[in-house]
């Protein structure tokens, strides 16, 4: 049991870590999948259908639904649909993430250890800095799903209790699978092989709960589809989110240059971890030796490796898509740390010392950057102040520096967050002003994307094997930025048709209108896409 001291010292660092994501989250616009599944999650609450997702009003074919609820959820109880609470869920489920990794770990590690093990997951610079500010992503909530999924495989394999191994993994399946489709069913059968090479056994695999756990997981998936069903064809839904997964796998569309990127996702992974991939640098034929006596390090290292080749050969090697890794590797880096400071203690303290410099130079960036942007003088003065007390405990005070260095790692997130995401934000800002100009400019009236239809197909498609099943009419592409931030400033939602009526309002690329006659209203260059978009009325000629 931690001493009064130390439950405090855990206690402030959380709330400082809490402290450090929060302030300005809602500053950067809405960016990547973010506003996607913004506004998927609108139009459910807004027409009342849980089931079948929707985009400018035409079905979406692309995710499932759940990640849609629980924004759905944040949006009513908090009544808003800002950036803040579009990313809050992530931070939660993140944290109980962290808490749910340490009390499993704790079970195999020393206390301090499997401490350490969950303040590496959350410091992780990947997620701390940019996963945690892009939250309304669905990457987070989706890798805490598949960590429960197959630490459930582990922790009853452990305790040979397999009626639960089976139901509670086959239930996260589920729920990943209605999360993100496929994957989910892939990490499902590449762990369940991982524990059978754990025990040198297939035998684990022949268990009627295992049975019981497939039919949990068809029972989950039916209902919904069942209920999918009533709207639109399950089979199309199955067959996208199924080509989804094809076309971003080693054989997908994106396979081009797989090889050089292969060579590079080690790097991927590296940075994925820093700083504390650092530690394998300490890494030695004995820390190796037992690490791998320890069983829960075994499963982690024996996980990473039956699952990783599956994003390692893919043509989107994206570092988002590997964050349910994380919890795994850093129950090894946190075990290298427990073995080295029990033999080199004074190394790897003098080393996190020199490491240090590094919130030097970040003091040095703060009393610079009031000279190069407009920044707020009392938050300058009062983050120099707690970084130059940092520092001096940090140089001075004889303590295992890697809990300084978390704090450390803490404080430079607040600074980030405080500082630079304002100056930064007005560097990559893209919809927000522009579309708030339209909607004055249109008196917050509704307002119709229009453009001729894609024809999209619904089809298996591979370097390897190709089957089309049909082709449904689609809106083009409209980056989702323009409908959110629309229904932001105006509370009106975009729909998407494809009749022209005269005398409304809509939206189209300056490359659609043609010769058609028509009053603009407002218009600027879309930065993601070279087309220029023109809100405009359709004149009654």
């Amino acid at each position: 049991m931690p001493s009064k001291k130390e439950q405090l010292f855990i206690a402030g660092l959380i709330i400082l870590y809490i402290i450090s994501v929060i302030i300005n989250l809602g500053y950067f616009e809405l960016a990547g999948e973010e506003p996607r599944r913004a506004i998927i999650s609108l139009e459910m609450l807004k027409s009342g259908n849980y089931f079948k997702p929707t985009q400018m009003g035409w079905d979406y074919y692309n995710k499932p639904v759940l990640f849609n609820w629980i924004l759905c959820s944040f949006i009513s109880l908090t009544n808003s649909s800002s950036e803040f609470t579009l990313r809050i869920p992530s931070l939660i489920f993140f944290l109980v993430w962290a808490y749910s990794h340490y009390s499993i770990s704790k079970k195999f590690l020393p206390k301090n250890i499997a401490l350490l093990s969950s303040l590496f997951m959350l410091t992780s610079a990947e997620i701390f800095f940019y996963g945690l500010a892009n939250g309304a992503e669905i990457d987070i909530f989706y890798s805490f799903i598949v960590y429960l999924q197959a630490i459930s495989i582990f922790y009853f394999f452990i305790k040979k209790d397999w009626s639960k191994l089976y139901v509670i993994s086959y239930l996260c399946c589920a729920i990943g699978f209605l999360t993100k489709g496929f994957p989910s069913l892939v990490f499902q059968i590449l762990t369940l092989v991982s524990i059978c090479h754990y025990s040198n056994s297939i035998k684990v695999l022949w268990r009627p709960s295992h049975l019981l756990g497939i039919i949990l997981f068809i029972v989950v998936i039916s209902i919904y589809l069942f209920f999918y069903s009533q709207h639109n064809s399950p089979q199309r839904l199955l067959i996208n989110f199924l080509n989804e997964s094809v076309i971003k796998s080693g054989v997908g569309e994106f396979s081009n240059q797989l090889f050089d990127k292969a060579v590079r996702y080690p790097f991927l992974l590296f940075k994925l971890l820093a700083p504390w991939s650092l530690l394998l640098l300490f890494l030695n034929k004995r820390i190796w030796k037992e690490a791998i006596k320890n069983p829960f390090i075994r499963f982690s290292f024996l996980f990473i490796a039956y699952n990783i080749g599956v994003y390692w050969l893919t043509g989107q090697p994206k570092a988002r898509y590997v964050y349910m890794f994380i919890p795994f590797a850093v129950t090894g880096l946190s075990f290298i740390y427990g073995e080295v400071i029990k033999t080199n203690k004074f190394v790897l303290n003098k080393s996190l010392k020199y490491l240090g410099i590094i919130f030097s130079l970040v003091l040095l960036a703060v009393l610079v950057l009031p000279f190069f942007a407009a920044v707020s003088p009392f938050a300058v003065v009062l983050l120099s102040i707690f970084l130059l007390v940092f520092l001096y405990f940090y140089f001075r005070v004889s303590v295992d520096k890697i809990w300084l260095f978390i704090v450390g790692i803490i404080l430079c997130r607040l600074v980030y967050a405080a500082l630079f995401i304002p100056v930064q934000n007005e560097k990559i800002a893209n919809y927000s002003g522009d579309i708030k100009k339209a909607a004055g400019k249109l008196h917050l009236e509704p307002i119709t994307f229009w453009a001729p239809p894609n024809q999209h197909l619904v089809a298996i498609e591979s370097k390897i094997y190709f089957k089309k099943f049909e082709t449904v009419a689609l809106p083009p592409v409209l980056y989702a930025q323009v409908p959110y931030y629309y229904y932001k400033y105006t509370g009106q939602l975009v729909y998407y048709d494809t009749a022209l009526v005269k005398g409304r309002n809509y939206l189209s690329f300056q490359s659609d209108i043609g010769n058609k006659a028509i009053d603009s209203i407002f218009s600027f260059e879309n930065r993601k896409q070279p087309r220029r978009l023109i809100f405009y009325r359709l004149g009654e000629n």
